[in-house]
């Protein structure tokens, strides 16, 4: 499952030297984040079920600026479900040109809306979701989001 969006680096998105600061790629990334979990249910009804995701950690590596005006093209997708965890894995690339601009990985955890205590993943989300099958080459980190060895091969 993964979701394809469209961005445009707007005024209120760059810094004084007219490139998009790094806070904007959360905030899109966030928004791909909204999009792939829209595509089994809405974030609301898993909150209004007690199921509250939650962001736990953010690895992201930036690759070349975005300017004023330039569009990106964001790739999400959910990469792993374990017990009360899924992560995601996203790429921005500048359009039209397709350069690589900044990528991550995220890792989220249903918690209990009263509690605040991890809970495990709904059985429902889990069957509608499926076998993750989205998956890019988040260069520098391995599969836990741990750097790579420095004797690890360039992709």
């Amino acid at each position: 499952m993964e979701v394809e969006l469209e961005f445009e680096a707007r005024t209120y998105d760059v810094d004084f030297a007219g490139i998009v600061s790094n806070i904007v790629y959360h905030r899109w990334m966030e928004d791909l984040r909204l999009a792939v979990l829209a595509q089994v249910t809405p974030v609301h009804e898993l909150a209004d079920a007690g199921y509250v995701p939650t962001l736990v950690q953010t690895l992201m590596d930036f690759r070349a600026p975005l300017r004023l005006g330039e569009k990106a093209r964001g790739r999400q997708g959910i990469t792993r479900i374990g017990r009360s965890s899924f992560v995601f894995e996203t790429e921005l690339r500048r359009v039209p040109d397709e350069k690589l601009i900044a990528q991550a990985r995220h890792t989220a955890v249903f918690v209990d809306g009263e509690t605040g205590r991890p809970v495990p993943v709904p059985a429902k989300l889990r069957v509608l979701l499926g076998k993750p099958s989205f998956q890019l080459h988040l260069r520098g980190l391995d599969d836990l989001g741990r750097p790579e060895s420095s004797s690890a091969p360039a992709p």
